[in-house]
């Protein structure tokens, strides 16, 4: 005998003791009961392994018999009537969108640290972090905005208002490349025509007119306002000029 065999090796034939074992199996009467204590809230798990009793009549429920909640919201998919975004209970489980004027109001607080280098039209990275945080203020409760672009009183008046309708632009632009839907956002500037602080102030001071404001426009108004109130200027093309032939003295 070798090892735990119960024979000798040389009488000892494996696949004779495997049809064996399954001739012993084939003729024993064994009954296994599934589901022992049943399925009390008939959701397709049995109750020896079901971690809620009482799921609701139609509620989709994971391996261990419990609800499916997509949102991870508190209210299950049966109830929740924005099954894919999270939502308090009292709301069905979608989330509560704010009044458009106050949404308008936070959108413009977070873009006042916005910064443009100096007498451009061009954001500064540092600006990224402001104009994600109002992209997703905008996306998450919706509404159409105007957005306006001010400067200080001093300098040319005509030059500050063509800063401040591009400056206002690139916002729109900014939020749109975030994501934001480019049917919500509209912008216009005014240069200076609204500054309150006077021009022999320090810059610090003139620095509150310098600002991009948000006003919310309703469906009724918002189709009379353009998408930006100026013209890209034209791009001049090259001119090439043609070489001159020398001509060679005789």
């Amino acid at each position: 005998k070798l090892g735990k065999h119960e024979s000798h090796l040389m009488w000892h034939d494996p696949l004779q003791e495997i049809y064996y074992k399954l001739d012993v199996l084939a003729n024993k009467n064994q009954d296994i009961e599934v589901c022992k204590k049943g399925d009390a809230d008939n959701d397709g798990v049995c109750d020896d392994w079901d971690r809620q009793l009482d799921t609701p009549a139609g509620a989709r429920v994971d391996g261990a018999g419990v609800a499916l909640d997509t949102d991870l919201d508190g209210v299950i998919d049966l109830y929740d009537k924005c099954v894919t975004v999270p939502g308090p209970v009292e709301n069905n489980g979608c989330p509560v969108k704010k009044d458009n004027n106050q949404t308008a109001v936070e959108v413009e607080k977070t873009l006042k640290d916005i910064y443009f280098n100096f007498n451009k039209a061009t954001i500064r990275p540092e600006s990224n972090s402001k104009l994600d945080l109002a992209a997703s203020i905008i996306k998450e409760n919706g509404g159409n905005y105007l957005l306006t672009g001010h400067t200080d009183i001093k300098g040319n008046a005509a030059y500050n208002l063509r800063l401040s309708k591009e400056r206002a632009a690139a916002v729109v632009g900014a939020l749109e490349n975030r994501g934001v839907s480019d049917n919500v956002l509209k912008s216009k500037g005014v240069g200076s025509a609204e500054a309150t602080i006077p021009a022999s102030a320090s810059d610090a001071e003139r620095l509150a007119d310098r600002k991009v404001t948000v006003k919310f426009i309703e469906s009724s108004e918002w189709n009379s306002i353009t998408k930006k109130d100026y013209e890209d200027a034209p791009v001049k093309k090259p001119i090439k000029k043609k070489a001159v032939s020398k001509k060679k003295k005789k």
